[in-house]
């Protein structure tokens, strides 16, 4: 049996590789898009809108709660909404 797994381990070994290349890789002529410029690009402008909308937005609350009538009023608007979801 052992001389067999030789024999078997020299034929596997004599054969080589398997895998066989059929066509070679080719470089493509064109570049393909979308462009990552524009991606960056867009991304960046984006993200910057973003973060303006959301400070602006984080601004504007907090000056929503300066004032304590603004306070009362979001408070008795969270409790109707909080008990308009308990009746469900």
């Amino acid at each position: 049996m052992a001389k067999e797994f030789e024999v078997a381990k020299l034929d596997e070994a004599r054969e080589g590789s398997i895998i066989q290349v059929v066509d070679a890789a080719v470089p493509p002529d064109k570049k393909s898009s979308p462009h990552r410029t524009l991606i960056v690009l867009a991304t960046t402008i984006l993200s910057f809108f973003v973060a303006a909308f959301w400070v602006f937005l984080r601004e504007s609350s907090a000056r929503a709660f300066e004032l304590p009538e603004n306070r009362q009023r979001v408070e008795a608007i969270k409790q109707r909404w909080k008990a308009k979801q308990d009746k469900r």
